[in-house]
């Protein structure tokens, strides 16, 4: 669940559709932007395009009594916490098909929620056992726990915590509250807010928190969904349809990046649905509703501006200062005869902000960079990374997903780093 870049699919918006499900010969394609994944009681992992296309059918290979949920890592494979399953499946996702890549992992519990970071590991919240909120990565290894505050039930769900704050981790917990946990200090922090006396605070996501609607964090509650403003305080019912009265899961996209508007899905167990809402608007655009012969629904993600696979897809405007000046352009001499495309330099499209980052250690982090180049002399781009300054020497590697290589930095101690 859950980076802005500018991004332009051409959709066509279809009001109040039920979409046809057939699966097209055109499905054999990596995950996308803006896919949506449904999850079924049988072991199928359903993949939509955004339009609610049918792509394809993943299954885990065993029957799962729900909720469910899903994310993707840095690479864009997908991860599924199966529940009553009681493990964490994995799907190659750069290439297809989407073939299972086997159990992620080890729980002794329901592991219910799964939220990936940019460097690898993921928090997964487990309803039952110890319930504690657990983050693990492969490389360098991480296994970890955190004993979170609980209301009346485990940690059910789990998502990061507001934007400028990435070592706040937040939950619910089968209460009324947002619950949050500082995984920095490993303590509990303040709860963000509530729900009324009475409702159950299930799946929640971040809205744009744009007037006049001001939706800060949108709540799945059973019998409709509803909102919190940016000071945690209640407001109505921002989402609802005929017959739906098992509100349970809900992933949402502010960023305006797939559409002019910010959106976002919620699945129902009553009608077996996934609806997609635009905010500030309590009727729903677009229903998918999965095959009835795979079961019931019992959960669903997209492939949104919260996975950082995703991002390669975007394409940003490029800085002024990308622009190669007109003095860089070699002009031939006059005796001169140009034979064939001239070697342009390569021109860095994006890469990493600043940031702030409090994870656990060995503070290992993702590094991303896209680039764009004339494919001369040989075809091939490479680049490196290196340190500018910083308290000690950082040291820089590989991991390898599949047939991607990612490359990583691990900082040794505290400190301000210039790479």
């Amino acid at each position: 669940m859950k980076r802005r870049h500018v991004f332009i699919p051409v959709m066509i918006l279809v009001s109040i559709a039920i979409l046809l499900l057939t699966l097209p010969v055109s499905a054999n394609r990596p995950f996308q932007y803006g896919d949506l994944i449904a999850i079924m009681n049988d072991g199928r992992v359903m993949h939509f395009a955004p339009s609610g296309e049918r792509l394809d059918v993943m299954n885990v290979g065993f029957t799962m009594i729900g909720p469910a949920d899903c994310d993707f890592d840095p690479a864009g494979n997908l991860y599924v916490a199966t529940g009553s399953g009681g493990q964490v499946m994995r799907f190659g996702g750069p290439g297809y098909p989407h073939a299972s890549l086997g159990p992620w992992g080890s729980y002794n519990a329901v592991p219910q929620s799964i939220l990936f970071d940019n460097a690898f590991g993921a928090y997964i919240g487990l309803a039952s056992g110890t319930q504690d909120i657990v983050y693990r990565r492969d490389v360098p290894p991480v296994d970890r726990s955190f004993d979170v505050g609980l209301e009346n039930g485990g940690a059910n769900w789990v998502n990061f915590g507001p934007a400028g704050q990435s070592n706040i981790i937040a939950y619910t917990s089968n209460g009324i509250a947002i619950r949050r946990y500082d995984v920095g200090s490993d303590t509990q922090a303040l709860d963000f807010g509530s729900l009324a006396a009475g409702d159950i605070a299930q799946d929640f996501d971040y809205g744009s928190a744009i007037p006049p609607y001001n939706i800060a964090v949108i709540v799945t509650r059973g019998r409709d969904v509803v909102a919190l403003d940016n000071t945690g305080s209640l407001g109505g019912s921002i989402a609802d349809a005929l017959n739906a009265d098992g509100w349970f899961s809900v992933d949402a996209d502010p960023s305006q990046t797939l559409l002019p508007y910010p959106f976002f899905w919620a699945a129902d167990t009553s009608t077996d649905a996934i609806y997609r809402f635009r905010e500030g608007n309590p009727g729903f655009e677009t229903r998918v509703r999965p095959d009835p012969e795979f079961g019931q629904l019992i959960g669903m993600c997209i492939y949104d501006d919260d996975d950082p696979s995703a991002l390669p897809q975007a394409t940003p405007t490029p800085l002024p200062s990308q622009t190669p000046l007109p003095t860089e352009t070699p002009t031939p001499l006059p005796t001169e005869t140009p034979v064939g495309p001239i070697n342009q330099a390569p021109v860095i499209i994006a890469a990493d902000q600043d940031r702030t980052l409090i994870i656990p250690p060995p503070g290992l982090i993702l590094l991303a960079t896209l680039a764009t180049d004339d494919g001369l002399p040989n075809g091939t781009l490479t680049y490196t990374w290196s340190q500018v300054s910083g308290p000690a020497p950082a040291n820089f590697g590989t991991i390898m997903a599949g047939s991607n290589t990612t490359y990583t930095v691990t900082y040794p101690m505290d400190g301000v780093y210039v790479i």
